[in-house]
């Protein structure tokens, strides 16, 4: 089983996206990241507030828990898209 199959759906990633808001408006850099995540603003509140200045950098690189993919390469499929959404809910 892959990380995606433990994706909790839309629903629950939209509602663990909003916990991040107070965050997300205290982010200096909402239009590049933004930008690197197709607009998708309920990605980008949780990585701006668990990755933070470094986003762009997390964004680019391969990370294990995605089976080395960039999170940028995860968000051209369904599926990893899923597996993306999931790695950002089980980070601490």
């Amino acid at each position: 089983m892959g990380l995606e199959d433990f994706c909790l759906g839309n629903e629950a990633f939209s509602k663990f996206s909003v916990v991040f808001c107070d965050e997300w408006e205290a982010f200096d850099s909402k239009d590049e990241l933004l930008g690197l995540v197709k607009g998708d603003i309920e990605l980008a509140r949780p990585i701006a507030s668990r990755v933070g200045k470094r986003y762009r950098e997390w964004l680019l690189n391969a990370v294990p828990a995605l089976d080395q993919q960039t999170p940028l390469e995860c968000l051209s499929t369904a599926t990893g898209i899923r597996k993306l959404k999931t790695c950002i809910m089980r980070m601490p």
